[in-house]
This record gives structure tokens, sequence and C-alpha cells, in this order.
């Protein structure tokens, strides 16, 4: 009889039985049996899912090789790369949440799918990329870039637990993705910070079952700490991988591989009650909705705001007993939570319940938790003389909150790796920068007499700061830009503010009365707080790596500091925040800063504390010039080995800003400069000289300057690390790249005060060899896209003829393809003019042939 059920969703299921005659399931059982495989041995709904993943979905193929069943199955795993404070990162699996239980199994591994029987591994990268992260094609097509020399197959065979006695080979393909632009993807996988994050996706089921949804938690990891557990690129696992992701609904969750929701959140603090935003201003239907990016206009502009906060106050008592006894030995992280929870209202903006609840992709409560992280390790660094790195690393206990020491090793082995690593960040740290950055910041006291002593409206201050900062990645409470301030950072009357640092200013600045923990400050205070969240283009990698002139750095930044918003107390503050905030990046407040203690490269952190100091010397009448050519001098005399005094005269620059590019020997990296040829050398030392402020050059350099534009060449750091610094091909390109950009941005006086960005992430992971072998099949160009940007690609000759000319320039790498001959031969045209409509006719037929003979002959070469 026909019968039907409700389904967990609320649908109506009807089912029916039908005699089995001459179906699939028949050829299916037929196929089993025939070559010994038994399918009542099958684990429940086995059969079921082969059925289906061979002849609906087509996932896999069933055939016979040498006289055995082999089922066949593609994979496809996508590392996907960014640069994080130009830091290579790459996305892997943290955990998963399915049948209500967490499992650790896929941990440190890649998006992975497997692909259709018709589908190739290019293809199959996209669909990955949008089922597993949600990124429509659209996006990757702007923001990512794959790289097809990275790509990878290997075989893994092995008996699959779900289908006993069937053997199975897994078509494992690995390819590498990088983001070019992750301002595209800004909120949508924990960028920019690199944090976690979380995306859901359902599996459906065949049979009467329903389906569930698979939650997955991912992380950004350095691609170094993934090389030292041999985990990069490694297809061993292969089999483990697909029947972790696929298994769906055959296999019970193993116990060792999972952990409980409880033990997984032991590390968090307690949370909130939810909020729930009222129904006529949800971010579905509100006037300032994100899907429309429209608003409503003045009344509407912070709708949602107010009526959350309506009513609410900040306990200003209980704030400044938080402030004041912040360094009180018998002031426990327990008893500064409790009073934070009790003092400001806003706090509770991060449980807002909304379907669109965070930009950043997170959960409301993953958000909370870094707020408190970031404010525990305010606490933990204002007590750096009693013990506060303990915390800082190692957390809390369970009882009282005190810090835990590196005595409590733990018994777990993955726990116990993980402790050694936090260990070792506490004893190598340089903990001295923070307590002088406190004490410049006005936080602490400069120390005249014993105890150290703080300043606790200016922590008060901080502590307001740090609990309002990231409110504005919660969807329904962005705003919009009403008539009474027509434009705000770039957004017009009507237009909902994105951003959630900007829609934070705009807040501060026309209804600070919505958030009454910081309307309630002193004005300096507010000033203080208002300047860290003022747009100040400042790309703290573009310092540590010289990767940057004086103009791209320093100038918006200076701007707010000559104008009068700032002071060097400012510039320590914002300092502060940015340390802090960076710290408590992991939801994980009672483990202590993890970001730091376990997944951020300590070296780089160590050259971005060294760095704060000089920055803080921004002034009327300290230029962007002389603040980054004192850093430069700063690093080259920190140097080990010793360099000896800081270079004078031509190319003293080029050689102060390679030494921090390459981060490497610098003796060796010196003789490979020097060693150039005379014409590379100077393109270096006079690119490389530029400041991109008018009227402004470097003492220590005889470059005279006053034209424009600087060509700033972003991911140039990354190419010479990877190339090193016994390699000279890395400044052999470099300068390349520079003297053709140079043809299509040409020096003028009226550019002087410019900066040009000319991106070369297609060259930054290359091999060497690989840059310069090219050769008649395809050529390396810079492409203008727009007046202040620029590309290096590499195309097919065969598409040259369609290239515009005007917006491009080859760049020959090779030295058979720079050796162009002198100006003063009348048949003597630029390896350029041979690829212009017509240049070939303008050029001489002698010419023309041996250009192309060359070329064929390194393409056969390269064969």
């Amino acid at each position: 009889e026909p019968f039907s059920f409700q389904a967990e969703d609320g649908t109506l299921k009807h089912w029916m039985w039908a005699p089995v005659g001459d179906t699939k399931e028949d050829e299916l059982m037929n196929l089993l049996q025939s070559n010994g495989i038994d399918a009542s041995e099958l684990e429940p709904h086995a059969f079921a899912q082969l059925h289906d993943e061979v002849y609906t979905r087509f996932l896999s193929v069933l055939e016979q090789q040498r006289g055995e069943l082999v089922r066949t199955v593609g994979i496809i795993k996508v590392w996907l790369h960014v640069s994080i404070l130009n830091v290579d990162h790459v996305l892997t699996v943290k955990t998963k949440f399915r049948k209500g239980r967490y499992e650790s199994g896929d941990k440190d591994r890649p998006i992975s799918m497997r692909l259709r029987v018709d589908q190739d591994w290019e293809d199959g990268v996209g669909d990955a990329l949008s089922t597993r992260l949600g990124l429509p094609l659209d996006i990757q097509a702007k923001a990512l870039t794959l790289r097809r020399s990275s790509h990878r197959l290997s075989e893994e065979i092995g008996y699959s637990k779900s289908y006993p006695g069937l053997k199975t080979a897994y078509m494992v393909n690995e390819v590498n993705v990088y983001i070019i632009d992750p301002q595209i993807v800004n909120g949508l996988i924990g960028l920019p910070s690199g944090t976690e994050f979380a995306f859901a996706r359902r599996e459906d089921y065949q049979g009467p079952e329903t389906g569930e949804y698979v939650v997955t938690h991912f992380q950004w990891t350095t691609k170094d700490d993934l090389e030292q557990h041999s985990i990069l690129l490694r297809t061993s696992a292969a089999l483990a991988d697909e029947e972790s992701q696929f298994r769906g609904y055959t296999h019970e969750l193993d116990r060792n591989t999972s952990t409980t929701m409880e033990g997984l959140f032991c590390c968090r603090v307690p949370s909130p009650e939810a909020l729930h935003v009222p129904g006529s201003l949800s971010s579905t239907g509100s006037p300032s909705s994100p899907m429309t990016g429209k608003g409503s206009g003045a009344s509407g502009s912070v709708a949602a705001l107010a009526a959350l906060m309506r009513g609410r106050q900040t306990n200003w008592s209980t704030a400044r007993r938080a402030a004041r006894k912040i360094r009180d030995r018998d002031y426990t992280c327990k008893h500064f939570h409790d009073d934070l929870v009790e003092s400001f209202p806003e706090l509770r903006l991060y449980m807002v319940q909304d379907p669109n609840a965070c930009t950043s992709g997170r959960t409301p409560d993953d958000e909370y938790q870094r707020t408190m992280g970031a404010l525990f390790a305010i606490y933990w660094i204002l007590r750096l003389d009693m013990g506060g790195q303990d915390g800082f690393c190692f957390g809390v206990d369970d009882e009282g909150w005190w810090p835990r020491t590196s005595d409590e090793s733990p018994a777990d082995a993955v726990e116990a790796e993980q402790w050694k690593k936090r260990v070792a960040f506490r004893d190598a740290f340089d903990w001295g920068r923070i307590w002088s950055l406190l004490r410049d910041a006005g936080l602490l006291f400069h120390k005249t007499v014993e105890p150290q002593g703080h300043d606790p409206e200016r922590v008060l201050a901080m502590l307001v700061l740090m609990a309002i900062h990231d409110i504005m990645k919660v969807t329904p409470l962005l705003p919009t830009v009403d008539r009474k301030a027509k434009e705000f950072c770039g957004y017009k009357t009507g237009e909902l503010i994105s951003d959630h640092d900007a829609a934070l200013s705009y807040v501060l600045e026309y209804h600070p009365e919505l958030l009454p923990s910081f309307a309630g400050l002193p004005k300096a205070q507010q000033e203080s707080v208002r300047f860290t969240h003022c747009k100040l283009d400042y790309n703290m990698g573009w310092l540590v790596q010289a990767e940057a002139s004086p103009g791209a750095l320093f100038r918006t930044f200076r701007k707010v500091v000559t104008s009068g918003q700032a002071s060097s107390r400012d510039i320590a503050f914002y300092f502060v925040h940015w340390f802090t905030d960076l710290a408590g990046a992991e939801p994980t407040p009672l483990s202590g800063c993890e970001k730091f203690a376990l997944r951020f490269p300590q070296h780089v952190l160590s050259r971005f504390m060294e760095s704060f100091s000089f920055v803080q010397g921004l002034s009327p009448t300290n230029t962007e010039t002389q603040v980054l050519e004192d850093y430069l001098v700063g690093s080259w005399e920190r140097a080990r080995p010793s360099l000896g005094p800081a270079p004078e005269g031509q190319g003293a620059v080029a050689k102060m800003r390679l030494l921090l590019m390459a981060q490497a020997d610098g003796a060796t990296l010196m003789r490979q400069y020097e060693a150039l040829c005379q014409e590379d050398r100077h393109v270096l030392a006079e690119e490389m000289a530029i400041t991109g402020c008018r009227d402004q050059v470097f003492k220590r350099d005889s470059y005279i300057g006053g034209k424009g534009p600087a060509i700033l060449l972003y991911y140039s750091p990354a190419l010479l690390q990877k190339m090193g610094c016994k390699d000279p091909s890395g400044l052999i390109i470099l300068a390349e790249v520079w003297r053709q950009a140079r043809e299509l941005w040409p020096l003028s006086r009226q550019e002087a005060d410019s900066t040009v960005t000319v991106r070369i992430d297609a060259l930054k992971d290359l091999e060497s060899c690989d840059v310069f072998a090219s050769g008649g099949c395809h050529i390396w160009v810079v492409c203008r896209t727009s007046s202040r940007d620029g590309v290096v690609k590499q195309y097919p000759a065969a598409e040259l003829k369609c290239i515009n000319w005007a917006d491009h320039q080859v760049v020959a790498f090779s030295k058979e393809q720079r050796r162009r001959p002198k100006a003063k031969h009348k048949h003597a045209p630029r390896l350029t003019d041979l690829f212009k409509p017509g240049g070939r006719a303008n050029a001489s037929k002698r010419d023309s042939q041996a250009w192309w003979r060359m070329c064929s002959a390194r393409s056969r070469a390269a064969h």
C-alpha cells in the first residue's frame, strides 16, 4: 500500500512499492554479484548510495580491470592561498559538525570535493569553491587566480569501508589557487584578518531520510606551519578524505576523531542572551537592507541600532572599577570579565539573531568571543610584571580563572605539541616592547617610582574601544548615510555603509548617543577612539618588508596627524588596539591569545613590533620619507651578521629596501646586487628611491627626484623570498618589470605626488627557470588596467595581435630577449615593436626572422 510521512523539514513525502523489473538496480546487483561482492553484506543504505553515485549523480565509474571490479572516484583538492600581513596563509578545515557532533578527522585538510565523471579538474575548482565556501563564480573570476602549473594528479588505491570487497581507485587532483584581491572577498571567508569562519551546506541522502546540514569550520594557517607538519600537497590521506566527506549516512562517527559540543566550547566565556531585531528592521526587510544597498534616508539610517539600544545605559561604576583595578594582584580575569559584562551594554549587540547576522561570515557568538579575547589581551599585557605572559600564552584554569603556567603540560600528544609552541612563544617574544608601547600610549605612566602605575581613564577608553570596535560586523546594525551627512567615506545619501570600520566611524561621528559607553568618555579620549577608526590607508606589511614608497605608506596617515587629529600618544594607542585585536582573533578567550601563541609567525610579529616606534615619529616636522629612511637605516644596523654602516650614495635606498624585501643573508644579497649589469643596477637604484611625495628625497641617496609616479611592485618581497638571495634572478626580474612599467607611466613633475601599483602575483610563486623559459609560446607583458594600476600577465603568442599595445609592454626576462640593438642602427626595432600591429612590416625582415627563430629555439628547448 502507498504510504506517506512528514519529514523533519515539514515536507510531506509520498512513497509506494513497485515491482523490480529490468532496472539499473538489477544491473548493479548483478554486476556486484558476478564479481564476488554480496550486496546483502553492505551497510544500510550503502547500496542506494552506490546506485545514486554511479547512475544518478555520475560521481563514480564501475568497470572491470584485470578481472577485478574497480570503482573509480575523482577528487579535487584546492589549496586556497592569501597574503595576510604579507605572510602566505592557506585555508584548511579545522573541524566539522555533523549528526549533532563535532569531528576533527579532516583537520588541516584543504577544500575538497568529488568530481563528476564528465567534469574536468579546472571546472571542479570553481564548483568546490562555490559549494564548499559559498563563493559565487563571478567573485571567483574577479578575486582569484588558478595556478595551473601547480596541478598535480595522483592515484590512491584502497578498499572502501562502505563497500566491503569493492576496490576503489581515487584519482586525486591537487591545485593551488591564490586570492589576488582580498578586498573583493572581504567579510566572506574570514578576510582580511584571517579569522576562522564556518560554512553550512546540505547533504541530501537517498532513501526515506531527508539529509542533513554539515557545518565546516575553516581556519587560515600559515604555509610554513603546514609544511612543517608535512601536510601541504600530501595525497596519502585521499581514502580517508573521501570516506570522511562522502560517507554521509553510512557511518557513525569515530569516537577517536570527534568531540562533543561541550568539549569544543570549554574555552569560551558564557554568552549573553540573544537579541532580536524588530521584524520591520531585520536585514531581510529593513530600510537599510544590505541586500539592496539602499536606505530610506535619515529616519531609517540607524533605526535597528536605535531600537536595540533604547533604554540601555553604561554602568559607569563597574566600568571604572575594571579600569582602576585591572592591575590589582587579587583582581582575577573572572572579576574582570564579570565587570565588563555588567558595564558595557554594547556587548549584547554581538548576539543579534538574524539570517544574515555577520558580514564576517562567522556566527554572532564567535564575534562575541573574539571581542572578549581582545579585552582579555588588554588585561594580560597590563599585568606583564605579575605573570600576565602566562595568561596571554596559556589561558586560565577552570576554577578562579587564574593564569595557567608552563608546568601544566597536558598528557594528550596533540595538546602537548601545542603547549611547546606556547612555551616557545612566551620565552622568545620581546615583552619589553609591549611594555614600552603601553607607556607611549598613555595606558601606563612612564615609570619614576615603584610600583608601576596606570591611567584608569586612558585604560577605560581602550576598554570601550575594544567593546564596540566590531559591532558593525553585525549586518542589521549597518547604517545608511542620512541627508545630514550627505556623503561619508565615499558613500552617498541613502547608501548602506557596508565597510564595518567606516560604519562605526559614521555612528561615532553622527549618532554617538546610541553608544552610551563611548558618549560618556571625556572628549580627549573620544578623539583617540575616533582616530583608530580613521581611514589611514596604512599597510603594515608594506613597511616591514620595504615594499612601498613613503607616499604610498604614510601620506594619509601623516595627513591625519598634521591636521591635529592625532598625537604620538594616539598613534601608540592605535597600535595597542591593533595588537590586542589580532591577539584575540581566535574565539577561545579562556585558552589565551592563540592567534599569536600558536599560529602567527613570531619573526613577522617581531618586525611589526619594531616598526611601531618609527611610525610614531610621523609629525608636521617629520615627513613620510624621513620616517621610512629612519626605519631602513635602523633595520640595516640591526642586521645579523653585521653589514657595517648604512650605505650612502647611489643605490643606498635600493640596498636597504632589498635587504628587508628578501629577508635573507644580507652579505650574499649585496654581492648579487653589485654583480648585476649596470643597466639593471641603475633601474633598481632609481625606481626604489622615488618617494611618491613632492619635494621629498632620501638624504642618504644621491637620486635627486622631483618626478613621479612612484611604482609599487605588489608582491615583490614574496618573489625575492621565493627565489632566494643566492639567485640573482629575482633582482633581474624586478629590474625588468620596473623598466617596462616605466614605459607605461613615464616620469613627470606633475605626477611627483602619486603612486602606481603593479601586481606581479603571476610571477611570485614560479621558479626562476619557469620565468626565464618563456619563449615563442608565451610572452610576459605589463598591462595597464587603469591610470593607477597595472598587472604582469602571460599571453599566448597567438593572442599578441589582439592586444592594445598602448596599454601593454613586453617584459623580456631572458638575456636573448633583452639583447636589443642600439638605436643608432637604421634597422633596430625595439622588441615591443615586433608585436605591435604592423610592427613586423616596419622592422627589417632579418630582425623579425631572427627574433622568431630565437623564440622557436627556446620553445623547443623548453619542451
